[in-house]
């Protein structure tokens, strides 16, 4: 199983660096919507949305993403989903979490999925539009955040941060994550003056912006690993899909990045 899981990660880092910094814009857009209509699939079955009402949705989420970046838009109509996403994940989402359930509706929930889903694709594609190390910049948040966490949880957690949703994450794992999340945010201060905006690069104050920031990303990324987790809890699974060989599902990899995403377009790429 370790062999399986180290190889399809391996495989995923070597197929994302070539079409992050190779591919046409067109391929990265067509990636984006890929992966969002295959997350929108998986979705539709945690939710257990009926048949007709799941085609729909996962055609929606691939033919939104796809689109957007064509539509030419003003950069507010893409900032207000961002808002509106991220308003969702601190707000509604902490308190579904505290309450360990979901509203019922099939509507609500397919909605709440387009707008996850296909604002965190949309963001991507943004992304990559101003700076492919800034891309690098803000996933390196969430692998940071989730390695280090991992590490130190194993290594002296004790106290479980939701044992009713995701047993195996602590308080102290959480914090461990949190502190290098710090010290990754001084070197991206320090060392990024072509990637990130100006105002986090300016000495100081630059670096204290930037190390709020990506602790708050990296808070919001464990939000969306539990929430997923609570969307698998409910619908009594053990992954959300079987593509990838050793990791589970497409959700199963980008769950962290749902939140994250949309928020780092609105405050980095706007």
């Amino acid at each position: 199983m370790l062999k399986t899981r180290v190889t399809t990660a391996v495989v995923m880092i070597v197929v994302l660096a070539c079409v992050l910094f190779f591919a046409p814009r067109i391929a990265w857009i067509i990636v984006c919507a890929l992966c969002a209509g295959i997350a929108a699939f998986e979705w539709a079955r945690l939710t257990r949305l009926p048949g007709h009402m799941s085609a729909a949705f996962v055609v929606a989420v691939a033919v939104l993403v796809a689109g957007w970046p064509f539509l030419n838009l003003p950069a507010k109509s893409a900032n207000f989903i961002y808002a509106s996403t991220t308003a969702i994940w601190l707000v509604l989402v902490p308190y579904w979490l505290w309450r360990h359930l979901l509203p019922q509706s099939n509507a609500f929930s397919a909605g709440a999925g387009i707008l996850m889903i296909g604002s965190a694709s949309i963001a991507l594609i943004e992304l990559r539009d101003s700076s492919t190390f800034l891309v690098l910049c803000v996933l390196g948040v969430v692998w940071v955040s989730d390695s280090m966490a991992y590490f130190v949880g194993s290594a002296i957690g004790r106290h479980k941060l939701a044992p009713n949703i995701s047993p195996g994450k602590t308080w102290e794992g959480a914090a461990g994550g949190l502190f290098f999340v710090v010290i990754y945010a001084i070197f991206w201060s320090y060392f990024s003056e072509n990637v990130l905006p100006t105002r986090y690069t300016a000495g100081p104050a630059g670096w204290l912006q930037l190390s709020a920031i990506m602790l708050l990303l990296a808070v919001m990324g464990v939000y969306g690993d539990l929430f997923e987790s609570l969307l698998k809890r409910i619908a009594g699974v053990k992954d959300s899909g079987k593509i990838l060989p050793g990791h589970g599902g497409a959700l199963d990899r980008i769950d962290a990045l749902l939140p994250v995403l949309p928020f780092a377009a609105w405050i980095f790429a706007a």
